[in-house]
């Protein structure tokens, strides 16, 4: 049940990332497709732990909870970028670590935006480790008086 945002729900949601990658990296690799039989281009066919197997839906990703609620909970407490259209195609390729505040807001608000519009858009964002970096790094501009 979503109570609002909370730092503790992005705090959560990070640390279930984290984790993700940490047992993503001690996994094994799985068998590369043969040309026969190629891999569906789906978020179960990446093996992230943090995008779970729908099998009844094999084709749409089903993101844990808790991730959801932290991107939502780092968006809505930075403050969405409803001008995210001008700015977006500057920050969504952009070093998290080297994000302002307002550029972090708007790369939050493209995922968002992005992934309620595009079902999989978040994919890139969990596997590559720009999502566990935007969440960090709102925590630390949270962190920080305004």
């Amino acid at each position: 049940m979503w109570n609002g945002p909370s730092v503790m729900t992005i705090e959560q949601g990070l640390a279930l990332l984290l984790d993700s990658d940490r047992m993503a990296a001690n996994a094994t690799a799985p068998a590369p497709a043969t040309a026969t039989a190629p891999a569906p281009a789906t978020a179960t066919a990446t093996g992230h732990p943090a995008l779970r197997a729908d099998p009844s839906s094999p084709s749409w990703p089903d993101y844990d909870p808790l991730v959801w609620d932290a991107l939502v909970a780092a968006h809505e407490l930075l403050g969405p970028d409803y001008q995210y259209l001008s700015t977006m195609a500057e920050v969504r390729d952009a070093q998290v670590d080297r994000l302002s505040r307002k550029d972090l807001s708007t790369l939050l608000t493209v995922m968002v935006r992005g992934e309620r519009f595009s079902t999989g858009h978040l994919i890139k964002f969990i596997e590559d480790g720009r999502l566990q970096q935007a969440l960090a790094a709102a925590l630390g501009f949270l962190a920080q008086p305004e």
